[in-house]
């Protein structure tokens, strides 16, 4: 194997090994973990294509992230409802868990603790650990006179007994989901926030720059939104805002990440392409949003500045600015077009 293809494997071994080593969800809710782990599983496939090879380790490698990354099964899907349900007391939910154990076999206890506890175990290790925290939760029922929590059972077990998490914050697991939702995307679109953005991009450029492939920014802004806000209101404002998103997320590849950067700006990060197919693709943006039947007695418009590395800048800051000019340039040009940064092409 080549040297660089050694030291990339060694960068991403390291990396899967590092978030592997955050076993508890309540510990990595911050770090936005899960994020992490389909970034890297995007690396190892983009490694694979340019380098058009089938290395037995690199396929470990992505066979690792993948098991990380795709944790949620039918069963982990009845588990979370069993544990979700309000109407039904922490005695029912212990019985109905035990029920789905005997139906489901072996895999139930793997599923709970990696639904609990974001803990990874053999079947044998995971039904030990059930039966160990059944008991603790059994003993603790005893000490209050109820049924205790399975949750909190699980958890302090796992922090007191077990010795499998140290330092737990505790979270409603619906909670849970929703905060990880909210830290990557925007709550009235449904799009990638700016946080997403600041985190995903200077990745993607990296990975640009490594393999020499283009990166492209598409900014877009809709025309007089102020204008519909004053004369339509604030309700019909917010739902031209997620026709434009749905249409911009409608016209995103699977690699795309199209982002609200705030108010009635938007962003599309696009990987591997640029020049006329760029272009190409904002256009079709723009003229489907101009012939969008929106909620509203008036036409939609977008005007949209393109920029690409490395043409513009090696940073990414410099990329955004070509295209934020190319966008202004599009509103003083008379609006609802695309610009190509410093190229003067127009639609």
């Amino acid at each position: 194997m080549e040297k660089p293809q050694k030291e990339e494997l060694t960068a991403l071994r390291a990396e899967v090994e590092r978030l592997q080593g955050q076993v508890s969800m309540w510990e990595t809710v911050f770090d936005m973990s899960h994020q992490e782990l389909r970034e890297a599983h995007q690396t190892i496939q983009a490694q694979e294509r340019v380098l058009d090879m089938s290395n037995s380790e690199l396929k470990v490698l992505r066979t690792d992230i993948e098991r990380l990354v795709n944790v949620e099964s039918p069963l982990q899907t009845e588990i979370l409802a069993i544990l979700s349900s309000e109407a039904q007391s922490e005695g029912e939910r212990w019985a109905r868990l035990e029920r789905l154990r005997e139906t489901a076999g072996a895999e139930f206890c793997v599923d709970a603790l990696r639904v609990l506890m974001n803990v990874t175990c053999s079947p044998e290790e995971a039904a030990g650990l059930w039966d160990r925290s059944q008991a603790h939760a059994r003993k603790i029922s005893d000490a209050i006179g109820r049924p205790f929590s399975v949750v909190a059972a699980m958890l302090d077990f796992m922090a007191n007994e077990g010795g499998l998490i140290q330092s737990p914050k505790v979270m409603e697991i619906g909670g849970f989901a929703e905060m990880i939702r909210h830290a990557v995307v925007d709550p009235l679109t449904g799009l990638y926030n700016r946080r997403f953005l600041d985190r995903v991009a200077e990745r993607e450029l990296t990975r640009a720059r490594r393999f020499e492939q283009p990166l492209t920014l598409v900014v877009c802004d809709i025309d007089h939104f102020k204008k519909i806000n004053d004369t339509f209101g604030h309700g019909d404002g917010d739902k031209v805002l997620t026709d434009v998103a749905a249409i911009l997320k409608e016209f995103s590849r699977a690699d795309d990440a199209a982002c609200r950067l705030g108010g009635e700006e938007f962003l599309i990060l696009v990987p591997d392409l640029a020049g006329e197919h760029v272009f190409a693709l904002a256009e079709k943006i723009r003229t489907r949003i101009a012939k969008h039947n929106f909620p509203i007695a008036q036409q939609v418009t977008l005007s949209v500045g393109v920029a690409s590395f490395p043409e513009f800048g090696p940073a990414f800051r410099d990329i955004f600015l070509a295209a934020d000019q190319a966008l202004y340039a599009a509103k003083q040009s008379g609006r609802n077009r695309t610009m190509v940064a410093n190229s003067g092409a127009a639609g």
